[in-house]
């Protein structure tokens, strides 16, 4: 017959072939570079349904709930350095998973999944955090889901003081935990490496722009740019009172008409030019009206495309006058692109 239970002066008993059994209790040992590691067996099949890891039957209903002042906790500081290692002693069969999580000495759970959320050894939430003063010290322990018909695994949690050599800090320090070398930025890979300082609020697309002050700020790729894509192309029109006069511009890359400027070289009479756009002999909606009066040399007139329009790469894009006014002249001619 086996067995233990708490005495009134909050002893852990052990009876029978229980005796000098360690049970789940937790052990420390010392890792490489002083890097200390808490060690615990924990039997599945023990735990059965659902159960958890507890040590001790606090208030002697025959049900452990809690755990034994004599277990060793992590205590109030330490940081969880990464996830724990897993070895089975005994390969588990029959339940459906478990995690390793931290629980208060009263058996109230901190977070039952904090250091690995199931046995294929994902990092829990806890991992790289320090136990807190307000919960802490964190007893370990393991959750099953399911019941075990066998199954004994060996728990190892890495943790390290909050301590920087020569100082103290409130976090997980980047280098060193008293004597214990973390990882270095330049030899993280993957999943590892940092994200930039501020991406997690950064707009799709923005790069971070440096200010020259050791500082800088996240700002849209583009900002501060005029006219993005946009190209222009210009030639000169021999008379612009002439009807059909035209003048012709290439389309190097897939792009859509977004203006049309014409500059007179000297006064035109009688009435306006319209000049119109065609794209591969197709008439285009969108027209510029040059108006006669009050025209001379560097009168200038515009208009931006209202219509939608896609103009594929290599077409041919023509621009001619309807002559509408009178008096031989020159003008010239700027169409405006845009790559798309």
């Amino acid at each position: 017959m086996a067995g233990s239970y708490v005495n009134n002066d909050g002893l852990e008993v052990r009876f029978g072939t229980d005796i000098g059994n360690r049970g789940a209790k937790a052990g420390v040992t010392t890792g490489s570079g002083k890097r200390r590691e808490l060690v615990l067996i924990v039997d599945l099949v023990a735990l059965g349904a659902g159960g958890t890891s507890f040590t001790a039957d606090l208030n002697n209903d025959g049900t452990k709930d809690g755990f034994n002042p004599s277990n060793t906790p992590l205590p109030v500081g330490a940081i969880i350095v990464d996830k724990a290692t897993i070895i089975n002693l005994t390969t588990p069969a029959g339940g459906t998973s478990y995690s390793v999580g931290t629980w208060q000495e009263v058996g109230t759970v901190v977070d039952a999944d904090g250091i690995n959320i199931d046995a294929a050894l994902a990092a829990g939430a806890q991992v790289g955090t320090q136990v807190s003063s307000v919960t802490g010290p964190w007893y370990v322990a393991v959750k099953v889901t399911g019941t075990y018909t066998a199954g004994k695994v060996k728990i190892i949690v890495p943790y390290g003081s909050g301590h920087l050599l020569g100082g103290s800090v409130t976090r997980p320090s980047l280098y060193f935990y008293r004597g214990f070398q973390m990882a270095q930025h330049k030899d993280l890979t993957g999943a590892e490496l940092h994200e930039p300082k501020g991406a997690d609020s950064a707009s799709d697309g923005d790069v971070y722009v440096a200010n020259g002050a050791g500082s800088g700020a996240w700002t849209a790729i583009y900002s501060g740019i005029i006219a993005l894509n946009q190209y222009f192309q210009t030639s000169r029109m021999d008379d612009i009172s002439a009807v059909n006069n035209r003048v012709f511009f290439d389309t190097p890359v897939q792009s859509e008409i977004v203006s049309l400027s014409a500059i007179l070289d000297g006064a035109v009479t009688t009435g306006d030019a319209t000049l119109s756009i065609y794209v591969n002999g197709v008439l285009f909606t969108d027209t510029l009206v040059v108006p006669f009066a009050s025209s001379t040399v560097g009168t200038r007139a515009s208009m931006a495309a209202i219509t939608a329009n896609t103009v594929s790469a290599g077409s041919v894009i023509e621009v001619r006058s309807n002559g509408g006014c009178d008096t031989t002249q020159k003008a010239y001619i700027t169409l405006g692109l845009r790559a798309k």
